[in-house]
């Protein structure tokens, strides 16, 4: 028994691709682009969902999803209390820690590490999150 569990957690279980149903399950999707829910996208699908929910608060919101430069562009409101910036998270923590250390710009900040880290763009303009994610084939 013991070494079945070593073994357990000895293992890696990556995420490198996942569609965009997976993220967007459960909100509101404005999007001209045919067969969306399938569409590919190089990146763990579990850390840009986690994101999307963070900024959504309660409930669903409305997220805008377009095609442009080979990235899945998705736009959402910020609908959770954030000290007015404007650009990428890290940047906004980095350049004032005492303005914005233990709000929720810091976890925006963390999010955008993992995401920078898997090819991906995320921003905050005008009270949304831009979230730009690397397309791959479509199922």
């Amino acid at each position: 028994m013991r070494s079945r569990r070593s073994r357990a957690r000895r293992r890696v279980f990556e995420h490198d691709h996942g569609t965009l149903g997976m993220i967007l399950g459960g909100h509101l999707v404005m999007s001209d682009v045919d067969q969306l829910a399938g569409r590919v996208v190089l990146v763990d699908p579990v850390t840009v969902r986690e994101l999307l929910d963070d900024v959504a608060g309660d409930g669903p919101v409305e997220v805008r999803v377009s095609l442009r430069d080979g990235l899945g562009v998705l736009s959402a409101p910020v609908n959770v209390d954030l000290p007015p910036f404007d650009g990428r998270p890290l940047h906004a923590l980095a350049s004032s820690l005492q303005s914005y250390a233990g709000s929720a710009v810091e976890r925006l900040a963390a999010s955008q590490v993992l995401v920078d880290r898997q090819g991906a763009t995320f921003s905050v303009e005008e009270g949304r999150i831009l979230v730009g994610l690397p397309l791959g084939d479509s199922r």
